[in-house]
């Protein structure tokens, strides 16, 4: 749940990023990393649905609440949550997220 939480305020932290433009991009509209961040965290939310600690009522609010602005994202932002998220994806226990944790300093 902790780590879940951790991504949660990282999300916020790169849509806030995203609102007002960043380094990365200057028009704050997303790149090629968001769009896979967003593919990503989608497989995500279908492969964890079944964990202890689903924090959502279902697939949809997941992909609703954690995935849907991922594509506005862009930069190493984008890079490390895609990254965060193929992590889990690729683990055999997807409840696990053990060494998945992502660099949230790059979403500052």
């Amino acid at each position: 749940m902790l780590i879940r939480n951790y991504a949660a305020i990282a999300l916020l932290m790169a849509f806030a990023l995203v609102g007002c433009g960043s380094e990365d991009d200057e028009g704050g509209g997303g790149d090629a990393d968001g769009a896979a961040a967003k593919t990503a965290c989608e497989a995500y939310c279908d492969a964890t649905l079944g964990c202890t600690e689903f924090a959502y009522l279902d697939v949809a609010e997941c992909k609703s609440e954690e995935c849907s602005m991922l594509d506005q994202t862009s930069g190493a932002c984008a890079a490390t949550m895609k990254n965060y998220y193929e992590c889990v994806n690729a683990k055999t226990d997807k409840c696990d997220e053990t060494g998945c944790e992502p660099d949230y300093n790059a979403c500052l």
